[in-house]
């Protein structure tokens, strides 16, 4: 197993970590149902609904 030989400044490691790209914004859609917009692949949380089906059994939009 490797084993430090020397302290690296903070400069450095951060320089390191900031050549990552960052992240994307997530990705949303609108719900065909109440138009409220949702992350894709996830049940609606105003009405409840996924692929045309209520999943929740709540509140209606």
């Amino acid at each position: 197993m490797a084993t430090v030989k020397r302290k690296h400044s903070r400069a450095r490691g951060r320089t390191r970590r900031a050549g990552h790209p960052k992240l994307s914004p997530v990705a949303a859609r609108t719900c065909p149902k109440c138009g409220e917009t949702m992350m894709p692949h996830r049940i609606c949380s105003s009405c409840g609904q996924y692929r045309g089906k209520d999943i929740k059994g709540g509140a209606e939009a």
